[in-house]
């Protein structure tokens, strides 16, 4: 059960990032490159340097609404689901229209 929970959460992250991404330059300013840096981290499974990249974002931008929905998925993939649901209000907060 594991596994498939690792493989369902890497799907969900691998889309939402198409989406986050989409028509974007890559690393255009500074928090988007660290953004990409900490996703790409993210779905090689390195959560740990994923959340670290993702909360550095959030101390500079606490509005970051990509970074609180990152972190809610690992969150969410660590079985943390209070803290996973609480950084997903976060970002529904910062972006309300998504």
């Amino acid at each position: 059960m594991r596994v498939r929970v690792n493989e369902s959460c890497r799907s969900i992250a691998a889309g939402i990032a198409s989406r986050l991404f989409q028509g974007r330059t890559v690393a255009t300013t500074s928090i988007q490159r660290r953004l990409r840096n900490g996703y790409e981290r993210h779905v090689a499974g390195d959560t740990n340097a994923a959340a670290a990249a993702y909360l550095e974002i959030l101390q500079e931008d606490p509005t970051n609404a990509e970074a609180w929905h990152l972190s809610g998925l690992i969150a969410f993939q660590r079985k943390q689901l209070d803290d996973a649901a609480e950084f997903i209000r976060h970002a529904l907060d910062a972006s309300p229209e998504n």
